[in-house]
């Protein structure tokens, strides 16, 4: 995907706003210097009480920002990230 990102699965998208419409990927990584990046496609607003048991982390628009894997857990990752996939998969139709 560039910059370093690693995406996983696809899907098109269409802005309610603008009308602009592209393809993009699910779920992606990155691995960054300061540290790793977890881009949620549909946002987070919907996922508080899963980030709630992350562990420490920052967020931004559609992005968790953990500094180190030992201070998360990952099998509450696993579960935002499987959620957000399946709720991205079920708006599509």
């Amino acid at each position: 995907m560039g910059n370093g990102v690693i995406g996983f699965g696809d899907y098109h998208y269409r802005s309610p706003k603008t009308g602009h419409e592209g393809d993009w990927f699910e779920t992606g990584f990155a691995s960054r210097k300061v540290n790793i990046a977890v881009y949620v496609m549909p946002g987070l607003d919907a996922f508080a009480e899963i980030l709630g048991r992350l562990g420490k982390h920052k967020i931004g628009v559609g992005c968790v920002y953990i500094k180190r894997l030992s201070g998360i857990d990952v099998d509450v990752l696993e579960e935002l990230v499987t959620t957000a996939v399946a709720e991205l998969r079920a708006a599509e139709g």
